[in-house]
């Protein structure tokens, strides 16, 4: 895993920006607010230069493909070397997080954890009902902090799947009390899936919340940081 901070320097900007391809300059073109657009192009730009460093390829060469649901991935047929390599990437606010693995299915997802969100609607809305039950029990002032934590794991695991919002996040159950180990504890689809997946917590500073899913267990894991 990296991390990155995105910063507002226009020159670092602008040779990330070199690197993307047509499309991928169009989508950031499209933003009607500049500092989503720098955001992208950062994301973007940085990803390809992470994964350039690992595939041994020149980042502006990287082409990429969607999946059916919107995940991207290298095309196969351009990079056949890298066709066992994973990846997901996420940013919120000034962070952005990039995740790999080799051979298998990997998401990540970071939240800045804001004051202002309404924690119980959107608990009602979206969580299994074990889930909001178990948030319902906690004291009001541990509410807050439970609720990002359930929540990021639910997209990582969501994003590692390359389903997106397409599969229902009152599907799955994820722990996320204080005292209960990182884990996808059920799914209504498929008991299977409890096996397949490992949770982590990403410790990113105090004011974001960050989770990683990936096929398999007993994992090796490294985290740097961009600079």
């Amino acid at each position: 895993m990296w991390s990155a901070w995105l910063g507002a320097d226009p020159l670092r900007l602008c040779d990330l920006e070199t690197l993307l391809s047509k499309e991928e300059r169009n989508r950031a073109n499209q933003f009607y607010f500049v500092e989503d657009r720098n955001r992208f192009i950062t994301g973007r730009g940085l990803l390809r230069t992470i994964l350039s460093r690992y595939l041994k390829e020149k980042p502006e060469g990287l082409q990429f493909q969607n999946t059916y649901y919107g995940k991207p991935k290298l095309d196969p047929t351009i990079h056949p070397r890298a066709a066992l390599t994973r990846f997901n990437l996420a940013h919120s606010k000034q962070l952005v997080l990039f995740a790999l693995a080799n051979e298998r299915e990997i998401g990540i997802d970071v939240e800045y954890v804001r004051n202002d969100v309404d924690v119980e609607a959107l608990v009602t809305q979206f969580f299994a009902r074990n889930e909001a039950a178990k948030l319902r029990s906690l004291p009001a002032f541990r509410r807050h902090e439970a609720f990002f934590r359930c929540w990021t794991r639910k997209e990582a695991y969501i994003k590692a799947r390359g389903e997106g919002l397409s599969m229902p996040l009152d599907r799955f159950e994820v722990s996320f009390l204080p005292d209960e180990p990182v884990a996808l504890l059920k799914s209504a689809d498929d008991a299977n899936e409890v096996r397949r997946w490992s949770i982590k917590d990403i410790a990113v500073g105090p004011e974001y919340m960050a989770a990683l899913a990936v096929e398999g267990h007993e994992l090796k894991f490294k985290e740097f940081e961009w600079r």
